[in-house]
């Protein structure tokens, strides 16, 4: 007779796995250099020993280093990964092996071959009157490998404008590119603006350049000067001044007294406008001489 005897099984639990479960960096595309901070995951908190974990680029344009060490009752550990020289577009993948078990990130690179630069980041225009206009100007510059694509360009800021500018545009390497702005003020005071450049290399950055100017209500005037006659009467009482609107050929007399002396001020003028002036000398008679050459002005 055969006794059975039944054993019950009863399951031993030995430490929990302590692996690698994930990686993951703080920034997956970004443009030039950069110090990524990344952070790796295990699936347990690692043990008395803590956990070495192993490291590894794709590419040589993001350096890691060799291993990093979760503490002892961490579950996660930090790195930095370095951009080198941020000249290369391309996929790069961080690898993280510990416990027997590996992850991946993977990194996009966006090379700055396709870059440009701007001759000045700020153009003061200084003070301006009223209704005038001032115009500065500025040179883009292709600075990569590539041909560089700037999209768009605009200015903000009241009394400030864009010449010259046709966008889209395809800057060859190493070409350049020349723009106007002009500042035209319609009130007093200071005033600022910014232009805003978008290129295929700084969609999430564009490029500005601060400007600024102050309107100012500035009044003008001529002020005419003439040799008297030498050759002509010896009975000069004075002069006429008259002054024509520039392709008109009426012309006003300005001074209703005669000007006793070889210089006068005219201080009617309209700012914008262009005009002609001559001078008659005029004898104690008031018998007129023939008009004198014409002298042109052009007021801002």
């Amino acid at each position: 007779m055969f006794l059975l005897s039944t054993f019950c099984c009863s399951a031993i639990w030995g430490a929990p796995a302590r692996e690698v479960k994930a990686i993951s960096c703080k920034y997956a595309s970004y443009l030039g250099k950069l110090a990524d901070p990344c952070t790796i995951q295990l699936t347990a908190a690692a043990g008395s020993e803590g956990l070495t974990v192993k490291l590894a680029s794709s590419s040589s344009e993001a350096e890691v280093p060799a291993w990093v060490k979760v503490a002892a009752g961490a579950a996660s550990a930090a790195f930095t990964a370095k951009i080198v020289t941020g000249l290369k577009t391309e996929i790069v993948t961080i690898k993280a092996t510990g416990g027997g078990k590996s992850a991946t990130f993977a990194l996009r690179l966006i090379g700055d071959q396709y870059g440009f630069s701007v001759d000045s980041s700020e153009i003061p225009f200084g003070s301006k009157a009223l209704y005038s206009s001032a115009t500065q100007s500025i040179t883009l510059r292709s600075t990569g490998k590539d041909s560089i694509s700037i999209a768009a360009a605009k200015v903000a800021g009241a009394g400030f404008s864009l010449k010259g500018a046709s966008l889209p545009l395809m800057l060859a390497a190493n070409h350049s590119v020349t723009w106007d702005i002009e500042f035209k003020p319609t009130t007093t005071g200071p005033r600022t603006g910014e232009l805003t450049i978008i290129s295929d290399s700084q969609l999430s950055n564009p490029t500005t350049v601060s400007l600024s100017g102050t309107g100012e209500d500035i009044r003008f005037e001529v002020d005419l000067s003439w040799e008297a006659p030498s050759a002509w009467w010896n009975d000069v009482a004075g002069y006429r001044i008259y002054r024509a609107t520039k392709g008109s050929s009426s012309y006003e007399l300005l001074n209703t007294e005669i000007e006793t002396g070889t210089s006068y001020q005219d201080s009617t003028v309209k700012d914008g406008a262009n005009y002609d002036y001559y001078i008659k000398s005029v004898n104690a008679q008031g018998v007129e001489s023939i008009p004198s050459s014409i002298f042109s002005v052009s007021i801002p």
